[in-house]
């Protein structure tokens, strides 16, 4: 579905952790643009890079923040 919609990010959220690997091969197969969503993680949503939309989103927008403590990352 997010390839046919063209979405230009598209996270997977629900899903057992025990396929992270899996689905995580699967989406490097169909591009940059999916990407399993993993715990403690952010993107920042902004407009469209100047090449246009529909334009894959750099890699680093998907990376996992680290926990400053492991409180923080159990009241996330």
């Amino acid at each position: 579905m997010a390839v046919r919609s063209e979405a230009r990010a598209t996270l997977l959220v629900h899903y057992a952790p025990g396929r992270r690997a899996e689905l995580q091969a699967l989406c490097d197969a169909i591009g940059p643009h999916l990407r399993p969503a993993v715990a403690g993680q952010t993107i920042t949503i902004g407009p469209s890079r100047a090449e246009g939309a529909g334009g894959p989103i750099e890699a680093a927008a998907y990376a996992p923040r680290a926990a400053s403590s492991a409180a923080s990352a159990r009241d996330r």
